[in-house]
């Protein structure tokens, strides 16, 4: 598969994903589905997203990164 082929999927997903992740009160990313082919995502891209999620969540929950400093809307953050 080709890299821009690929790469469609995942803008794809994430936009699909969009609809099923909020954020908690500590500002960490939660997700309202636990496999992808339920909202039409391949399991392959899905995992990957979740596990990504995972991942800024730990950094959120240890300070690493502020929650404000991170969305989930596929758009570039706005800077002032």
């Amino acid at each position: 598969m080709k890299l821009v082929e690929r790469a469609s999927q995942y803008e794809a997903a994430m936009r699909l994903l969009q609809e099923h992740v909020t954020r908690s009160d500590d500002g960490t990313f939660v997700l309202d589905v636990s496999d992808g082919p339920s909202i039409g995502i391949d399991p392959h891209i899905f995992a990957d997203l979740a596990a990504s999620l995972e991942r800024t969540n730990s950094m959120i929950r240890s300070g690493e990164i502020s929650a404000a400093d991170v969305t989930f809307d596929n758009k570039p953050k706005e800077t002032s």
